[in-house]
């Protein structure tokens, strides 16, 4: 399952509130293979579809497509604020060391 950071939980839950959809949840998902990358994606989106897995983290409703819910077993969410810009990091946690 996705890992997501407390900094990604505060940056949604601020955003669902400034857009009055606080009865939403977001989307994550992955496309593509491992092999050539993976593409990540995140969205707000009101209500699951019928193959939908949907999971609650920090207070959010996650909702998955059943490929992306394996695919995001190593991921984690995090949202990074920098002198360049912000916005939400997906970050593949079998190659990432918390410790560099």
């Amino acid at each position: 399952m996705i890992k997501i950071t407390d900094k990604a939980v505060a940056k949604i839950s601020s955003m669902l509130v400034e857009k009055g959809q606080q009865d939403h949840g977001i989307r994550i998902g992955a496309r593509g293979e491992a092999r050539c990358g993976m593409n990540y994606y995140l969205g707000i989106q009101k209500a699951p579809l019928p193959d939908d897995k949907v999971y609650e983290w920090g207070g959010i409703t996650i909702i998955m497509d059943p490929i992306s819910v394996d695919r995001m077993m190593d991921v984690e969410l995090d949202y990074v604020e920098m002198h360049q810009g912000s916005g939400f990091v997906f970050r593949n946690r079998s190659n990432f060391d918390p410790n560099s």
